[in-house]
């Protein structure tokens, strides 16, 4: 036979008292171990070719594919390489991208023959410190075609020439550089890829022969991934 119920007769305000909120910690200390911390981020993975070893390199062509490039950077003993992403003299004409076929055979391979780092050299013709508003303008779109070029070679590094400043002073062709740069990397989602600006001789107008102008170039684009690359001396430079 079941037990009869109790009926509680206890006053409503007592039984109020009673009851236990689980929310309610306000007699409780906070304790910072109980505080929620999410796993930070993994440390991205560095590429093979990081393995403090000494890298030598050249300036293979892509003559024949550019895949032909890596193999011609092997054979000569080579464990990194440079090239051109195409012609250096001529602006692109048509589509300038790589067929993805391409790209992917030429990372595989790439990733099999351990080579690296891998820089790409950007037009000559790019002059991203112009005041001529129609060649500035082309230099921006020919250079963010060589950053997706680079992306999809998965080059590391991206090598300019700041270009020349013609009539303007040193101060408007700096800004014009880096509104430049800006405006060709933006929304390229660049991953591994810096673009490095490389000093010049200073013949003419051009930009970039005082380190000076490098850094302030490069203050300038602080929060895009860019470095600098400095032959020495300048003056002996071919280009």
């Amino acid at each position: 036979m079941p037990e009869p119920k109790t009926i509680s007769t206890k006053p409503a305000s007592e039984l109020e008292e009673l009851k236990i909120d689980p929310l309610d910690v306000r007699d409780e200390k906070f304790d910072p171990e109980d505080e929620y911390r999410p796993e930070p981020p993994a440390e991205p993975v560095p590429p093979p070719w990081i393995d403090g070893s000494l890298r030598i390199g050249i300036h293979a062509s892509i003559t024949g594919g550019y895949r032909n490039a890596l193999d011609s950077a092997r054979k000569l003993g080579c464990n990194a390489l440079q090239i051109f992403s195409a012609s250096p003299r001529i602006w692109q004409g048509g589509s300038a991208r790589i067929a993805e076929v391409d790209a992917q055979g030429f990372r595989a391979r790439r990733e099999e023959l351990r080579l690296g780092p891998l820089a790409v050299h950007a037009n000559y013709l790019i002059n991203l410190a112009s005041e001529q508003r129609m060649l500035q303008t082309r230099s921006i779109q020919a250079f963010h075609d060589e950053v997706v070029r680079a992306m999809a070679l998965g080059a590391d590094f991206l090598v300019v020439h700041p270009g020349a400043r013609g009539e303007a002073t040193t101060a408007q062709a700096i800004a014009t550089v880096v509104e430049s740069v800006k405006q060709a990397a933006k929304r390229a989602r660049m991953g591994r890829l810096r673009i490095l600006i490389e000093n010049t001789a200073g013949t003419g107008t051009a930009l970039g022969s005082r380190l000076e102008e490098v850094g302030e170039i490069l203050g300038g684009l602080r929060g895009l991934p860019v470095g600098a690359i400095l032959p020495w001396p300048p003056q002996r430079r071919t280009c």
